[in-house]
């Protein structure tokens, strides 16, 4: 049988702890939630821009295409006559 035992024998049974506790200042805290709601309302300003313009891009085309049937029809009965 292939065993190998190792016994590791520590001179000194002193044992460190190292404790961290990181501290976070109000006003970072503040600055932080801050900053990510600034990201937040320009990118909500951008999409109501974005929409917006969608918006008057479809109402064009809308009126447009109500304007050309009625424009087909007046040219329709102008021939027929």
């Amino acid at each position: 049988s292939h065993l190998i035992k190792v016994e590791i024998y520590l001179e000194d049974s002193e044992v460190v702890t190292f404790r961290h506790r990181p501290q976070y200042l109000y006003i970072e805290a503040f600055s932080t939630i801050g900053g990510f709601i600034g990201i937040w309302l320009g990118i909500s300003l951008i999409q109501l821009t974005d929409f917006i313009e969608t918006l008057v891009r479809i109402l064009r085309v809308s009126c447009a295409s109500k304007k050309d049937v009625k424009f087909k029809a007046e040219i329709t009965q102008e021939f027929d006559e």
